[in-house]
């Protein structure tokens, strides 16, 4: 069994955010939540389940006129709660931020609701900077192709996700809290 974490970023060069939505691989893609800075920019992250093995090519859509940028994410996890419409309940809480002209970014969670609870970011800016993942967080994959995308993993809580890059961009980032069935033993790979 797999909960599946994807994160899109698309950059239309200023004009208006495109709305973004994923299909393929046998799965049902929900959109978990978006952020954007009003400036054309916005990443959007997305949640699937699988009780067994999938593949399959998985098509990203985006609104209106093609993307001048997009960049992308896919994590699966092992032990979160997967109950709900498509494994709702897996996602506690999400926190997002922007940044229009910064080298850091943070988005801010509320308290969690379990100490055996993970977290999880996400972040896209329009630039091809190199990201640093937030102390204590482990990388999952970053993209720096005309953009940038990086997604970043701990296994407990933090509250304050965030990252750092070497010079000023327009910047999106998502942080969800992630409902594990069991303490600290979540295992997770790239996918």
């Amino acid at each position: 069994q797999r909960y599946i974490i994807a994160s899109v970023g698309s950059d239309n060069g200023g004009g208006t955010a495109r709305t973004t939505t994923l299909s393929g691989a046998s799965l049902t893609w929900t959109e978990i939540t978006n952020v954007t800075p009003g400036t054309g920019r916005r990443i959007t992250a997305f949640r699937a389940v699988t009780t067994g093995a999938t593949s399959g090519a998985i098509t990203i859509t985006h609104s209106g006129t093609a993307a001048d940028g997009t960049n992308w994410s896919f994590t699966s996890f092992q032990n979160v709660d997967m109950s709900g419409t498509n494994g709702s309940n897996g996602i506690v809480q999400t926190a997002t931020n922007t940044g229009s002209a910064v080298m850091a970014l943070t988005a801010t969670l509320g308290a969690f609701s379990s100490a055996n609870n993970a977290t999880y970011g996400t972040i896209f800016n329009n630039a091809n900077f190199a990201i640093t993942e937030g102390t204590g967080f482990t990388e999952l994959g970053e993209d720096n192709t005309l953009r940038s995308i990086q997604s970043e993993f701990r296994v407990d809580n933090d509250t304050t996700v965030n990252w750092t890059w070497g010079s000023n961009a327009v910047t999106m980032g998502i942080g969800i809290e992630l409902k594990y069935l069991l303490p600290s033993t979540g295992f997770l790979a790239l996918f």
